[in-house]
């Protein structure tokens, strides 16, 4: 529902393209990207080659995706040319009440509201976050899924195994496996914990009570609940996808936002090249190719008027929505009653 900024794919840049030589391309698995290992014997590993570029592994990647990783110290301004990127967080999220972010050195931190311990982090080192209504679940080291938080519905109780990929959403949560097969678990009454059979993602997103997912094909696939059209997908090529409360959107491959169900504002977003979307509650954020964040729905507390620094990286949440700036800090705006919009070092 709230897609972490590693928050925040295209053969376009994933799983079953083929190089054509004979070592595997980097990214022909998603495992690839994560391994440590020259695939493809080009001297380039992991999201440092072009083929795990923008792959779900590598949303985190500064260069490509603009999130930011240790490796990475500059982005790409409009002209070309290279500019220092301070990176001091690796992905954020904005939930319900409260907000979490995943610093460089692999730890978690979380503000605001704690009513659920969805604010108390696990001790241990991280590699990906996804910040979802009052829990969160982040991937360790070992590749295994840890989740925290309200855990009626079973959305904090992860199935055993190894994952590269995890979306946390309202009531549910949803993850990739190593291989791109998806499992979801948690509230399930419309079917939005069943993702499709015999079908491989490169990225996934666990909204209110629908999911969606980008396969490796590159083509959107949405599940659970349809009384407002937030699964009923558009034709077309995508590379990423967010599930959010009654509405879903995608970034195509030539960079426009295409969204479909409802947040009841009636706003479209704007005619401009995004590297990312998250869709909250009732409004939506993305941020553009030139680093700015644009934000569109319901407003009436701020969480739809982002400042006007560049980002890497945005999360849009109930009522409030957080980004990673350039410079290395966090920022966010919008609705601060528990203290979810006013992150460390602010």
């Amino acid at each position: 529902m709230r897609p972490f900024a590693l928050f925040g794919l295209s053969c376009v840049l994933v799983v079953g393209c083929s190089s054509g030589s004979s070592d595997p391309e980097e990214g022909s698995v998603l495992s690839d990207c994560v391994d440590g290992e020259d695939n493809d014997s080009d001297g380039l590993i992991d999201c440092d080659d072009d083929g795990c570029a923008g792959t779900s592994e590598c949303e985190g990647d500064t260069e490509d995706s603009g999130s930011g990783d240790s490796g990475d110290t500059t982005d790409t301004d409009d002209t070309g040319e290279e500019i220092p990127v301070v990176v001091e967080w690796l992905a954020v999220g904005a939930g319900g009440d409260h907000s979490c972010g995943l610093d460089l050195s692999g730890s978690v931190v979380c503000w605001g509201s704690n009513d659920s311990e969805q604010a108390k982090p696990p001790a241990g080192k991280f590699t990906a976050l996804s910040v979802g209504g009052d829990h969160n679940c982040a991937i360790d080291e070992a590749n295994q899924v840890k989740c925290w938080g309200f855990n009626y519905y079973g959305q904090a109780t992860p199935p055993s195994g190894s994952f590269s990929v995890v979306d946390a959403g309202w009531r549910h949560t949803c993850g990739l496996d190593r291989t791109g097969n998806a499992e979801c678990w948690g509230w399930n009454d419309y079917s939005q914990a069943d993702p499709p059979p015999n079908a491989s993602f490169q990225s996934i997103s666990a909204g209110d009570d629908h999911s969606c997912g980008i396969t490796v094909a590159g083509k959107v696939k949405c599940w659970g609940r349809n009384d407002y059209g937030q699964t009923t997908v558009p034709s077309g090529d995508f590379v990423s996808v967010s599930a959010g409360t009654f509405k879903s959107c995608a970034v195509s491959t030539t960079g426009a936002v295409e969204c479909w169900g409802t947040d009841f504002s009636d706003e479209e977003p704007p005619s401009m090249s995004f590297k990312s979307v998250s869709v909250g509650d009732d409004h939506t954020c993305g941020v553009t190719t030139s680093g700015s964040v644009e934000c569109w729905g319901w407003d009436e507390l701020g969480q739809a008027s982002p400042p006007s620094d560049s980002f890497t990286a945005v999360s849009a949440g109930e009522w409030h929505s957080c980004g990673i700036t350039v410079d290395g800090p966090l920022s966010c705006w919008g609705y601060n009653a528990n203290g979810e919009a006013s992150p460390p070092g602010e």
